[in-house]
């Protein structure tokens, strides 16, 4: 069984608050059955860990509603996403995620992963948390993420932008803002090599010896940012 750092899912199967919360946002995510893991992670790491809540690339904002209604009113959430669908795949992320973009036909292209900004607006901000709490970037990933406010540290940061670029962009802009003993929970580390391409090479660049955990049922990867 994988390793885990902490005894958080001993308590499995999960709590019921946090399953209801899974079948409320399941359809208006990807993550699909990882989610209540995914949300186990959520809930121990904000309530332990001084910071803010990311997401960085939130499709029509599944995801980001549970993560609200998990942790509550009294943290602050950022979501980052293009609002256009993906950015071109090329060599770093494989011939599949070429592939997959260019069959624009198959059932599970869902418009190149296109969401509407104004349905994502009125939904998360209907979710009980302060509007003041919320802060929605539209664009690239590497035009938006330098707008992340200096004074705010980050609790949890959750990675869902799929490509190598991508995931190297949100991991050099905001890496540094993690609070010691936060979670960067990387949704992208086994469907596309370029997601995990990308996050070995940024660890090996900075010298880090970060370990990537998994959680025991869908394996969800994240790493506890250790130094």
């Amino acid at each position: 069984m994988p390793f885990t750092p902490f005894k958080l899912f001993d308590s499995l199967p999960i709590e019921p608050r946090l399953a209801e919360i899974w079948r409320r946002f399941e359809s208006l995510s990807f993550v699909g059955n990882q989610m209540p893991e995914n949300l186990m992670l959520v809930d121990f790491f904000a309530r332990r860990v001084e910071g803010d809540l990311v997401e960085c690339g939130t499709w029509k904002g599944g995801m980001a509603c549970a993560m609200m209604a998990a942790v509550g009113a009294s943290r602050d959430y950022h979501f980052f996403d293009s609002f256009e669908g993906l950015p071109p795949a090329d060599g770093r992320d494989g011939q599949r995620a070429i592939d997959y973009q260019a069959d624009t036909a198959s059932p599970n292209y869902f418009d190149n992963c296109r969401a509407d900004y104004e349905a994502f607006h009125r939904l998360v901000h209907s979710q009980g948390v302060p509007a003041e709490r919320i802060h929605i970037y539209k664009g690239w990933f590497r035009d938006t993420l330098p707008a992340f406010p200096a004074d705010r540290r980050i609790s949890v940061l959750r990675l869902d932008g799929d490509w190598y670029e991508s995931t190297m962009d949100c991991l050099t802009g905001l890496w540094d803002r993690v609070s010691p003993g936060g979670i960067v929970i990387v949704d992208d580390y086994d469907p596309w090599d370029g997601c995990a391409r990308a996050v070995h090479d940024f660890l090996s660049r900075r010298g880090l010896a970060s370990r990537i955990y998994r959680t025991p049922v869908t394996y969800v990867p994240y790493i506890i940012k250790t130094d």
